[in-house]
């Protein structure tokens, strides 16, 4: 097994309306948030971990692909050609080489300026018809966007055929729900402004940029064109 090439897959994350994934309380302030955003360290800019954005794609293309464990942990097996262990990885060590999939944080763009809002939500008593323990919670508005950074690494011609599913759990995502409370209206996101590009074992250390495939205006024009991808690489 070698090392031929990483595909790169950017783009924007949209939020449609509000998104909380949930950070720590560093501190406790008389009014402050039951259930505040996960925020940089350095900008204090919300931002969307690359873990939370792979493990709900993950989730996802599970269900579709009919490899949901029976106990509801992330699927593992002993198939050599497992796509979701490949993709995503696995502790299964049955000579699969590297997991193919990185997913990076997500972060705004440096200019980019975001006035977090707060949500208060409460239970209501069905017997008194009143509302008890309002919580609240701090969400990214809608209209905020992310930056979007996937690389697939490809270690055999074969493996060319694995972009299909990150790109495939993106269009899911579109019609789910990322960070918590996603039933009860947040984390709506589109995934816009796609670029598809590559950099093979011979452009590394020699200066070479990566080359671009192709640029899509969604998710759905990149699968669209997946076999115009992929004739590429």
């Amino acid at each position: 097994m070698k090392f031929e090439k990483n595909v790169f897959i950017t783009g924007k994350i949209r939020c449609i309306t509000g998104l909380h994934i949930g950070g720590t309380k560093e501190t406790v302030e008389i009014g402050g948030h039951d259930n505040p955003v996960i925020m940089d360290t350095l900008t204090r800019k919300p931002i969307i971990p690359g873990s939370s954005l792979k493990g709900k794609m993950r989730s996802l293309l599970e269900f579709t692909e009919d490899k949901v464990m029976k106990k509801g942990e992330p699927h593992k097996c002993q198939d050599a050609d497992c796509p979701i262990c490949t993709v995503f990885g696995s502790t299964e060590d049955v000579g699969r080489g590297p997991t193919r999939l990185i997913v990076r944080d997500c972060f705004m763009d440096e200019d980019a300026d975001v006035e977090l809002e707060t949500k208060t939500e409460n239970v209501i008593n069905r017997l008194k018809g009143k509302a008890e323990h309002p919580r609240t919670f701090e969400r990214v508005p809608a209209g905020t966007e992310f930056n979007m950074e996937l690389v697939v690494g490809l270690y055999s011609d074969g493996d060319k055929e694995l972009i299909k599913y990150p790109l495939k759990a993106l269009s899911l995502l579109e019609n789910s729900y990322l960070g918590g409370s996603g039933t009860r209206g947040y984390g709506k996101v589109e995934f816009t402004d796609i670029e598809v590009s590559y950099k093979d074992v011979g452009m590394y250390g020699s200066g070479t940029q990566r080359e671009v495939i192709g640029t899509f205006d969604d998710v759905d024009d990149a699968l669209g064109k997946l076999g115009q991808i992929t004739s590429k690489l």
